[in-house]
């Protein structure tokens, strides 16, 4: 994952992670620092892996019982749209490259939310486009990773963002648009996110905003 490797050998992104790191130092509750972003990126890829393992054994059954012309007839969707990598059924899944991408920047708008008050999805979209920028990432896959970010937590999308949504679905090719994609890359990164945690072994866990039954019981739940 060259991109990757770039990232966590950026200055400016280690220095951002060490700052996020020291402004949580004292946090009794779930802290956002590198540990919490590769466990959000590897849950995630486990999820995609899962995903297309499921979809391969889909595939190969269809095929048993059809034949491999009809089963091949049965997929929708260009081989290989921006940031997605071959899959089986509906939707394309998308790349391990991106999934690290935007779990390793997810958080980092937090140093804004605790020094200005700025919503941190908001203020990480436009860090994750900065850092990405700096190590030379596509321009089109960066706003896939922006848009993600700025829809991790679950809230109203922006003008900006229905805007872009819109023009994506207009698009003649599908995938020719990050936006395209960046809602369901949003809604792995929020739910690896939540997965991440171990409520089941936090001290912390009465005190604690979440509602119970949003709070990780065990490994599976």
């Amino acid at each position: 994952m060259e991109y990757v490797d770039k990232l966590l050998r950026e200055t400016e992104y280690l220095n951002y992670v060490e700052k996020l790191e020291r402004l949580e130092a004292d946090r009794v509750f779930c802290r956002h620092g590198l540990g919490h972003l590769l466990d959000t990126a590897r849950i995630a890829w486990i999820r995609v892996l899962e995903a297309q393992t499921s979809r391969c054994g889909q595939k190969e059954a269809q095929t048993s019982r059809y034949g491999q012309k009809e089963a091949q007839t049965s997929r929708r969707g260009p081989d290989r749209a921006v940031g997605m990598a071959p899959g089986f059924g509906e939707e394309l899944l998308p790349e391990k490259e991106i999934i690290y991408l935007a779990a390793l920047l997810h958080d980092l708008g937090r140093i804004q939310e605790y020094e200005e008050g700025v919503p941190h999805q908001r203020a990480g979209a436009a860090l994750a486009r900065q850092l990405l920028q700096q190590i030379g990432y596509p321009q089109e896959k960066t706003e896939l990773i922006a848009a993600a970010i700025e829809s991790h937590r679950g809230g109203a999308k922006s003008d900006r963002e229905v805007e872009a949504d819109r023009k994506s679905r207009q698009a003649e090719t599908p995938g020719q648009n990050a936006a395209l994609w960046a809602e369901p890359l949003g809604q792995l990164l929020s739910w690896a996110d939540k997965r991440s945690r171990n409520c089941f072994a936090c001290k912390a866990q009465k005190a604690c905003k979440w509602e119970a039954e949003k709070q990780n019981r065990g490994i599976g739940s």
